[in-house]
């Protein structure tokens, strides 16, 4: 062995071995670059939306309407691996408990927020993974229903239950009303976040759906703009106009443009409604809560609706891509069958005239 490796052969043998290992290792610069920029643009997502769902229910006096911090923590179970993830969970719940004692929450909440929090994410992120096909190329309707109905939904009733528990425990607060509290904010938050998170990161395979800068920022500012306009007023109800800019977008950009498009509505007419504006603000049999409600159940339409029109043109445009690719494979074999029965023909015809040319030369 030794001689062999001291020979020519093992020094190119040698020599190959270090070029692929070299290979490998840029190759694998990438991978660790991307889960860099993915672990921060989580981690980071996960510290504004605690700071975000804080802001709006200390500004508007009751309960959170919107807790889009588990969605983004689901995600980075779902999405890192290894290390990464780990890093992630840490200093995600790290920082949501110094916020919570920041604020003044108390010791209890600082402690049971963050880990009912990571219990949610974690039962949702192993149900979507295990049941629902989170991991796979590509997520079609039917995983992403799933991924609403059978991980997302039962894991924010889960955490529910936890958080109602600690409220009773902690606050003194009713099950029913903790329980609610809990899982609808947690429900929505999941709902808008995590599909976005899985969609974005399969970017690349929605390539018939990217657009210029210009026309993404246009469709998604304009938007924004429309939602803030129709739910800062209180006079008209309004709430229908969002829907054909929602479709459009959807059309637009596809599954990745329309969750965030969702996200976006969400993150502006929530907080609206949670400080009293808003087109459910007239309605005179419901109290502030009810509105916050009812402009929850409109989001959740929206991002529901627009999701399944998005998915639905892009398995439209995927078919049709299909087609056309089987179209095109079946008209070049058909051009090489032709010119197979050319070349047949005229090799036929080149036999068929040489024994008459020996028999001319013979005579």
């Amino acid at each position: 062995m030794r001689a062999l490796r001291a020979g020519p052969g093992g020094r190119v043998l040698t020599g190959i071995c270090a070029r692929k290992g070299r290979e490998m290792a840029g190759a694998e610069a990438p991978i660790r670059v991307r889960g860099a920029f993915a672990f921060a643009g989580l981690v980071a997502g996960y510290g504004a939306s605690v700071l975000f769902s804080i802001f709006i229910s200390r500004m508007g006096g009751q309960n959170s309407s919107i807790w889009t911090a588990t969605g983004f923590l689901t995600g980075a179970l779902i999405l890192l691996t290894g290390r990464w993830r780990v890093m992630a969970v840490a200093l995600s719940l790290g920082f949501q408990a110094a916020v919570s004692l920041a604020v003044g929450d108390g010791v209890g909440s600082a402690l049971l927020g963050p880990a009912i929090t990571l219990l949610e994410a974690a039962f949702a992120a192993w149900l979507a993974v295990t049941y629902c096909g989170a991991r796979g190329r590509r997520l079609s309707l039917r995983r992403l229903a799933l991924l609403i109905v059978g991980a997302i939904a039962p894991a924010a009733m889960l955490g529910a239950v936890a958080g109602a528990g600690m409220n009773d425990l902690l606050r003194g607060q009713g099950f029913i009303d903790g329980w609610l509290a809990w899982a609808i904010p947690s429900g929505l938050g999941m709902t808008m976040v995590t599909p976005a998170l899985l969609l974005i990161a399969r970017e690349s395979q929605y390539r018939e759906f990217r657009r210029s800068p210009l026309e993404v920022g246009g469709l998604l500012g304009g938007l924004c703009g429309l939602t803030a306009a129709a739910f800062y007023q209180s006079e008209l109800p309004l709430q229908f106009v969002i829907f054909p800019v929602l479709t459009l977008v959807a059309f637009r950009l596809g599954p990745p443009g329309a969750a965030i498009a969702g996200f976006f509505v969400a993150v502006i007419c929530l907080p609206l409604a949670t400080l009293g504006h808003g087109p459910a603000a007239p309605a005179p049999g419901l109290d502030p809560l009810g509105r916050v409600r009812l402009t929850q159940v409109v989001v959740t339409a929206a991002l529901c609706c627009t999701l399944a029109t998005a998915t639905a043109v892009a398995e439209t445009a995927r078919l049709r891509q299909l087609l056309v690719s089987r179209d095109q494979a079946v008209r070049s074999g058909l051009r090489r069958a032709r010119a197979a029965e050319r070349l047949l023909a005229e090799s036929a015809g080149r036999r068929a005239v040489a024994p008459s040319r020996r028999g001319a030369q013979v005579g």
